[in-house]
C-alpha cells in the first residue's frame, strides 16, 4: 500500500488524517512521531548582565504588568515571530542581572510600580537601572499620534527619575529628527520638522544636571516612507550640509546650557564640528552605576556584533552588548517615522478632546526662518 512520506517541517496538522481515514489508509507511527517532533516548541536558554527592554515597541509604558509578572517568574519567554516553535529564553533573575536598559517616551507606568508597595521590592532588586527617555515634543502631534501623556507630565517623570535614580541614570534622546512636508505645501518652500518643543526639553533637562542629548534623523527606510506617505507627510530631501545645518541650529541651544549632542547610528553627522558618538547602552557608564554593588560589569565594554542576538547590528551603533527581551507586537504609540512595528491609531489627544475642531491644530507650521533650499 502507497503510503505519504513524512512531513519534513510543520505541525501535527500536516498529517491528512481525515483523508487516511476516509481511504483506510495505514499512517506509520513514525510519521506522527515526526509530525509530533516538529510541534514540540525549541527553546533556547540565554543570560546577560544588561537587559534591553525594549527597541521593539514602548514595554515600559504599555506592559508593566506583562514585565513584573515575568520579573516574578525570573525569566521571558519569547517566540520567534517566523517561527513559533523558536521561543528563546531569558533569565531575570538579578544574580544574572546588573542592569535593567530600558527604552521609553512615557516612564508614568515603570513610576506608578515602583512607588506601590506591593511591587516596588521585584524592581528595586537589580542593582541599576538605565533610561534611554526619548521626548520629542507634546501629545497629538501628526508625528506621534498615540501618545497619551503632555510634554508637562513627561518632563515631570524625568525629574522624578533624576531625583530618585540620578542624571547618569538617563540617556535623553531627541530621537528622531524629522523635517518634513504635509502633501499640499509648497516642497520649494521652508519644511516643518518636529524641533518646536526643543529648547524647552533641553532647559529642563539642563536644569536636572543631564549634559547630553543623544539624536538622529529619521531613517528613510521604505516602509517609513510609504508610512508617512499613507498620513500626507513627505520627508524633505536631507544631504549632510542640511543635517549639520539642524545641528547647528539645535548647538544654538544647547551650547549655552553646556549640553553636548551624540550622533545615535548615524557616524556621518560626526562631522559636524561638535558632535560626538552616542552609546545608549554604556557599559562604562554601567559599571560607574554599579559603584562597588557587585565585581565591574566589563573591563572594556564589548559591542553589539551584526546579526547576533544583541542587537540588530545598525551600522554605527556603538552600545554595549545586551539582550533584548521586548516582544514582537506593534506599539501604540503609533509614532508614524517608527523603523520598528507602530500600530495604526487614531490621534488620542484628538479623542481625548473631541471639541476641539480639527487635526489641523496640532500640525507644526512651517518655520521660515529654517529654509533648507536656501544656502546661507
Amino acid at each position: 500500500m502507497k503510503r505519504k512520506q513524512p512531513p519534513v517541517r510543520g505541525d501535527i496538522e500536516d498529517l491528512d488524517l481525515s483523508r487516511a481515514c476516509q481511504t483506510e489508509e495505514e499512517v506509520p507511527d513514525e510519521e506522527i512521531e515526526v509530525a509530533a517532533a516538529a510541534a514540540v516548541p525549541k527553546k533556547t536558554y540565554h543570560k546577560s548582565p544588561i537587559i534591553s527592554w525594549t527597541r521593539r515597541r514602548d514595554g515600559p509604558a504599555f506592559d508593566m504588568k506583562e514585565f513584573l509578572e515575568n520579573v516574578k517568574k525570573g525569566f521571558v519567554e519569547l517566540a520567534n515571530p517566523r517561527n513559533h516553535n523558536q521561543i528563546k529564553v531569558v533569565s531575570l533573575l538579578p544574580t544574572h542581572v546588573q542592569c535593567m536598559a530600558l527604552w521609553s517616551k512615557d516612564y508614568g507606568p515603570f513610576i506608578e510600580a515602583w512607588k506601590a508597595p506591593e511591587t516596588h521590592d521585584l524592581l528595586a532588586q537589580y542593582d541599576s537601572y538605565l533610561f534611554n527617555f526619548t521626548l520629542n515634543g507634546d501629545w497629538g502631534t501628526l508625528l506621534e499620534p498615540g501618545l497619551r501623556t503632555s510634554l508637562a507630565q513627561r518632563l515631570e517623570q524625568l525629574r522624578w527619575l533624576v531625583d530618585n535614580f540620578s542624571a547618569k541614570n538617563v540617556v535623553l534622546r531627541f530621537d528622531p529628527i524629522v523635517v518634513y512636508y504635509i502633501l499640499g505645501d509648497n516642497l520649494s518652500g521652508p519644511p516643518r520638522d518636529n524641533l518646536t518643543n526643543f529648547n524647552e526639553i533641553a532647559t529642563a533637562a539642563a536644569t536636572l544636571g543631564i549634559r547630553s542629548i543623544s539624536i538622529a534623523f529619521c531613517n528613510d527606510y521604505s516602509q517609513v516612507v510609504n508610512r508617512l506617505l499613507r498620513h500626507s507627510i513627505k520627508l524633505a530631501p536631507m544631504d549632510k550640509e542640511k543635517r549639520y545645518a539642524v545641528l547647528r541650529r539645535m548647538m544654538v541651544t544647547t551650547d549655552p546650557l553646556k549640553i553636548k549632542l551624540y550622533a545615535c547610528s548615524q557616524p556621518e553627522l560626526l562631522g559636524c564640528v561638535g558632535m560626538e558618538r552616542s552609546k545608549c547602552i554604556d557599559g562604562s557608564l554601567i559599571n560607574q552605576l554599579l559603584d562597588g554593588k557587585k565585581k565591574p560589569l566589563l573591563a572594556k565594554p564589548n559591542l553589539r556584533e551584526k546579526g547576533t542576538s544583541h542587537g540588530s547590528g545598525i551600522e554605527g551603533c556603538q552600545c554595549t552588548k545586551s539582550e533584548e527581551i521586548g516582544k514582537y507586537a506593534p506599539c501604540p504609540h503609533g509614532c508614524v517615522y517608527c523603523y520598528a512595528n507602530p500600530a495604526n491609531v487614531p490621534n488620542y489627544k484628538l479623542q481625548m478632546e473631541a471639541a476641539q475642531k480639527a487635526a489641523a491644530v496640532f500640525v507644526t507650521p512651517p518655520n521660515p526662518s529654517f529654509n533648507l533650499n536656501t544656502k546661507k
